[in-house]
């Protein structure tokens, strides 16, 4: 049986970390055919409004007796590496769609 402080935290975890990798998807899939400096950017700055987000809720978390600490902070950053590899999985797929469609659109030298 779940708790209701784990459940609590869990469902925050998730909503966070989920909003997240939405958000921070998005924001590489701009940067994706961008120069490097501009993508790298993105990438490590996406990963300060991480751990921002992770600071955040771990002061938020620590003072509400609702949530349980140690299940948020794991929970987020379960959720957290989950969406990110998940974003990285489909910037993948989506780059070796655009390379094999200009390997076959473009002639051979």
């Amino acid at each position: 049986m779940v708790t209701v402080t784990a459940r609590n935290a869990l469902c925050l975890a998730f909503l966070l970390a989920s909003l997240n990798g939405v958000i921070l998807h998005l924001l590489l899939s701009w940067a994706f055919n961008k120069s490097n400096k501009v993508f790298f950017g993105t990438l490590f700055g996406g990963m300060g409004w991480k751990f921002l987000t992770l600071g955040l809720t771990t002061f938020f978390v620590f003072g509400n007796p609702s949530y349980s600490l140690v299940t948020t902070l794991l929970s987020f950053v379960f959720f957290s590496t989950f969406f990110t590899f998940l974003s990285v999985w489909i910037l993948g797929q989506v780059r070796e769609t655009l390379v094999s469609n200009v390997s076959r659109t473009c002639p051979k030298i």
